[in-house]
């Protein structure tokens, strides 16, 4: 998770709900409650991710001796019993249908950016934010260059390095090297239609 995102997950559920409980008096019944309510409304994924959020705090609480123990411990459950609090299993992924996207990109006039962005995470596997980062000066000497990725922070897109900092090269064959010239092509024509150029 990034900073941005621990702040919301703090100033939005955390602080609401324990905000006004002294650490030294949260209890995990304070906690369980704060999941409780929140189940109601929230993915098990956002309520995974809270968690996180709250065992990375009173962790480095109980590090610095500010607590002695963190009240998260009894709330982990034990193998083959209930689990404490009401945080159900993330729903698994489920790989996508490539007949459906290959259908997906043909329907898609060429130059149109939704096919590119389809046919590069159909083809290489790239994330979202990938595609969105990606420059033509990526797209060079038979690979694409991953540098950056553009990704949404509250109300705002910002650029940052790949997931990881993963920067890397990926091999691209004669068929996606053709897509991405097609691509090209076609954004300079349209541009030089509308009266100006094709830009990175």
């Amino acid at each position: 998770m990034t900073l941005a995102n621990y702040r919301s997950v703090i100033n939005r559920h955390l602080k609401p709900h324990l905000g006004s409980v002294k650490l030294r008096e949260l209890s995990p019944a304070d906690i369980k409650r704060m999941f409780v309510e929140l189940a109601k409304a929230l993915k098990p994924s956002s309520l995974g991710q809270i968690r996180n959020v709250l065992a990375s705090a009173l962790g480095e609480a109980e590090t610095l001796d500010m607590i002695p123990r963190s009240p998260l411990d009894k709330l982990r459950g034990k193998r083959g019993q209930k689990k404490p609090l009401p945080i159900g299993p993330s729903p698994e992924a489920k790989p996508a249908d490539k007949a459906m996207i290959d259908r997906e990109i043909a329907a898609l006039p060429a130059g149109d950016p939704r096919r590119m962005a389809l046919y590069l995470a159909r083809t290489l596997g790239l994330r979202r934010g990938e595609i969105c980062g990606a420059r033509w000066r990526d797209a060079e000497g038979g690979k694409i260059t991953v540098r950056e990725q553009i990704v949404p922070v509250g109300k705002q897109m910002i650029t940052k390095a790949p997931k990881y900092d993963s920067i890397r090269e990926i091999k691209i064959g004669p068929k996606v090297a053709e897509a991405i010239q097609q691509h090209r092509r076609a954004l300079a024509e349209a541009n030089a239609v509308a009266g100006g150029s094709a830009h990175s």
